[in-house]
């Protein structure tokens, strides 16, 4: 039986409330080299492949997806990573294995109305593993193109209306998205291939 290892995986703030309230249990993740994930695997394959419109190299269903995903494997777990800061009134900042409710606070908990960015918050990318609250087991890992999400699946990305909404999920996951990466050329409209990444919450 292969080792259980455990790998950072960053969030923002509004994911971070959707996996504490529940709603959250998948996570798309763009492939931006596919010829890195497949190493020799690729022999035979042209040099200069093109991640957003190129048919994927490898097997789909054949569980190598899996076995090159960045981000781990089924039964791996994955702590979040999320904007934060130790609390002001602890006085220190907590060594690994001290972590308590009080040593810590997390942006994700205040209102946009209480959020101060006065206050020395600490970028997500910086985050310890020892402040780390959030931790995710991976139940399922595949290969899509994103424009391939089903409606069922933009809930479990997050979508914060309800399952018996007038709105559609769909409609919302392509904004969420694109205020994510459209900017760095991988847009709903340039429908990359993405690791969707499926996960149950441990603590």
């Amino acid at each position: 039986m292969s080792e259980q290892k455990e790998r950072p995986i960053i969030f923002n703030g509004e994911m971070v409330r959707a996996i504490l309230e529940g709603r959250k249990t998948q996570t798309r993740r763009i492939i931006k080299n596919v010829r890195q994930w497949c190493g020799d695997d690729c022999i035979g394959m042209p040099k200069a492949g093109n991640p957003l419109t190129d048919n994927f190299p490898i097997p789909l269903n054949s569980g190598f997806a899996e076995k090159i995903c960045r981000y781990g494997k089924v039964g791996d777990l994955l702590w979040v990573k999320e904007t934060w800061q130790p609390n002001p009134e602890a006085g220190m900042t907590y060594p690994e294995g001290k972590i308590s409710s009080d040593s810590v606070c997390y942006a994700a908990d205040l209102s946009k109305y209480d959020y101060d960015e006065s206050r020395p918050w600490k970028p997500s990318i910086h985050m310890p593993k020892w402040a780390a609250r959030i931790w995710l087991e991976i139940t399922d890992i595949r290969v899509e193109r994103v424009q391939e999400i089903k409606e069922e699946d933009c809930n479990c990305e997050g979508c914060p209306w309800p399952a018996d909404s007038d709105l559609k999920h769909r409609i919302w996951f392509e904004t969420f998205w694109n205020s994510l990466n459209e900017k760095s050329g991988f847009g709903w409209k340039e429908n990359p291939w993405v690791w969707v990444i499926e996960f149950k919450r441990k603590k």
